[in-house]
């Protein structure tokens, strides 16, 4: 049995600056990052929401660790992590950080060094520190996430001819073999918004539809499905919208095949 993909459009969501929201894995809240750089953490149960960050200091790319007990954000420079009260703050990385993100045991974290753009792995104690994926010209890394078995990451390499036309390509890393793959995209260019099967078995991803100029304008997405056992690219469905995030239920679906 497997998940079924919902597209879940954010039309406020920013490609490198995200507000899209965010939910911790226990369904207990959710935190999204305000366009004045400011991130915000409700409790579903309640409905009570609480701003994370203080007065004089700017968060994005909030996340929560895989028991839903703590929000880690990037603050002036830096990846903190603290209680979701805002208590208890630890720095855990310094630098030029984007897109951090947890793994699933809580043991982990990935993340873009926006000096030298290259996709970065570490403990949360320091050690094990290691690139998964060096920098190349004319190229930035974004939207790292991890399978939910934790062997693999996938990511996005945006390439970019001039200021006004880009294209992107989604890379899956096997942490466990280091070897990589750049998926078959089965249309468009400009791939975005990786985001795994709750089994792991499948990552569903975006791309525009039609012209590979100015894609970031345009109103069209097509959501696409990578199978890992077959390498396989299908297109499941295409959304009227210049932005998509697929996301997938835990609820199960019978198989269908490839």
């Amino acid at each position: 049995m497997d998940a079924t993909l919902l597209a879940d459009p954010v039309a406020r969501a920013a490609t490198y600056l995200p507000v899209r929201p965010v939910l911790s894995r226990d369904g207990r809240f959710v935190a999204w990052a305000e366009p004045d750089y400011k991130v915000i953490v409700a409790n579903l149960s309640t409905g009570v929401q609480a701003r994370a960050t203080p007065l004089g200091k700017a968060d994005f790319w909030p996340s929560f660790s895989p028991d839903g007990s703590r929000l880690m954000l990037v603050r002036d420079g830096q990846v903190v992590t603290m209680a979701v009260d805002g208590t208890d703050i630890e720095a855990v990385l310094t630098g030029s950080v984007r897109a951090p993100e947890w793994s699933p045991d809580g043991q982990w974290l990935v993340w873009v060094d926006a000096s030298t753009e290259q996709l970065e792995i570490m403990r949360l104690d320091g050690s094990g520190r290691r690139t998964i994926a060096a920098p190349v010209a004319g190229s930035i890394y974004t939207d790292p996430t991890w399978s939910p078995t934790g062997d693999r990451l996938a990511f996005v390499r945006a390439d970019y001819a001039t200021s006004e036309t880009t294209s992107g390509a989604i890379i899956v890393t096997n942490l466990q073999t280091n070897l990589s793959v750049e998926l078959p995209l089965a249309n468009g260019r400009g791939a975005e918004r990786p985001t795994w099967s709750p089994d792991g078995r499948r990552l569903a991803f975006c791309v525009p539809v039609g012209s590979p100029l100015v894609l970031r304008t345009m109103i069209r997405r097509q959501i696409q499905l990578w199978t890992v056992a077959s390498g396989a690219v299908r297109s499941i469905g295409d959304i009227e919208s210049s932005d998509c995030s697929p996301t997938w239920s835990r609820i199960s679906s019978p198989e269908t095949s490839e």
